[in-house]
């Protein structure tokens, strides 16, 4: 026999698993989508000039919703917890237009800005990402229903102040004890 089918054949035993796998991401994919255009989708439509536009922003902002989505839900099942599609929709969707506005789009006083907003303060935006950004973090703080002084806004206010210093990183040398305090 050669060392291919063999390995085909020691590997069969683990195809066995794939339909209920195949089940699962069918199922939840389906969810993620409905749950996306009740959620993201009218945030776009009203943040995003132009119908191309939107599909494009859309598309991308579910992509990246449907991968996060199927991790966090299997880790959910795997530990016994409810899986909240909504809020895990909005926050993988903030998370890639931040990252983007942040990485791809730098706009004068953006960093100031966000500190200001994610301080509880006004942000006035000033491109179609920054006011899909807004629309985001808005539908989340409903979601959360949380008060200013919860935790999760500590936390929000300190992973921009490293995204900030992670620029460091770019143009110049960076100490190693630099990175590792970043990251």
């Amino acid at each position: 026999m050669s060392s291919e089918v063999v390995a085909v054949l020691r590997l069969a035993p683990l195809a066995l698993g794939w339909p209920s796998v195949h089940r699962f991401v069918r199922r939840e994919v389906g969810e993620i989508i409905e749950v996306f255009d009740r959620t993201v989708d009218p945030i776009v439509d009203r943040s995003v000039a132009g119908a191309r536009r939107r599909r494009e922003i859309s598309r991308i902002l579910l992509s990246t919703s449907v991968k996060v989505c199927l991790a966090m839900s299997g880790y959910a099942q795997a530990v016994g917890i409810a899986f909240q599609a909504d809020r895990a929709i909005l926050g993988s969707s903030f998370t890639r237009v931040y990252d983007d506005l942040f990485d791809n789009f730098r706009a004068p006083s953006l960093d100031e800005r966000l500190t200001v907003l994610f301080d509880g303060g006004s942000f006035r935006p000033q491109s179609d990402a920054a006011a899909v950004l807004l629309g985001l973090y808005r539908a989340i703080e409903v979601a959360l229903r949380r008060e200013e002084s919860d935790p999760v806004y500590a936390a929000l206010r300190r992973m921009h102040r490293f995204q900030i210093q992670s620029r460091q990183q770019r143009g110049r040398a960076v100490s190693g004890a630099e990175l590792r305090r970043i990251t």
